[in-house]
């Protein structure tokens, strides 16, 4: 795009020094015939050539730059933001599980409590429930379909790296909470689970 519109610059130029004098000279010989006193023809050609000079000089500074701009520039840094960069990447980190719960009965429902937690097995942190979607959060229900498994996505807080090995926890205040216990860890964090 920058060398597209240097040529069109330089095309530009090169019209105004071929088209531009017999233009003028034609204007030139109506003006004669009037009573206003037009410019002279070598004023009108000086002219010219100065605008031809300011788009010469435009034209070369422009290529100039774009030169200058393409080049590839190193840069570095600091060690302190590197580490900021570090931690800020870490905390975008999530963890997304594709859930699948089929039911029993016609009729069966199933929610998520926002007391979901992913338990690092060796350290015992917990890591938040973010969003879930395709289940209701407590206290409403979900109908689980006929026949067919209902499926959801839960999103959770990221694990750090060096966590292996982890459980999906739902801890509520009654029986029956969603349990997926030793799922190995993945480099993509990405899961599927049958509930």
């Amino acid at each position: 795009m920058i060398i597209t519109f240097s040529y069109y610059l330089i095309l530009t130029t090169l019209s105004i020094l071929i088209i531009q004098p017999t233009i003028l000279s034609s204007k030139l010989k109506k003006l004669k015939s009037s009573s206003v006193k037009a410019p002279t023809f070598t004023q009108i050609t000086k002219a010219i050539q100065i605008l031809n000079r300011f788009f010469l000089y435009f034209c070369i500074l422009f290529n100039i730059m774009s030169v200058l701009f393409e080049e590839d520039l190193k840069v570095e840094i600091c060690s302190e933001l590197k580490n900021e960069l570090l931690l800020l990447r870490n905390e975008e980190q999530q963890v997304i599980i594709h859930c699948s719960i089929y039911g029993m009965d016609f009729g069966d429902a199933a929610r998520i409590w926002k007391s979901t937690y992913l338990i690092d097995k060796e350290t015992g942190k917990t890591y938040n429930l973010l969003f879930a979607d395709g289940i209701s959060f407590a206290p409403q229900w979900t109908l689980i379909p006929f026949n067919k498994p209902l499926e959801f996505t839960l999103i959770f807080k990221g694990l750090p790296k060096s966590c292996k090995l982890f459980d999906l926890v739902e801890i509520i205040p009654e029986e029956g909470g969603f349990e997926v216990l030793n799922v190995n860890r993945n480099s993509t964090d990405v899961y599927y689970v049958t509930i």
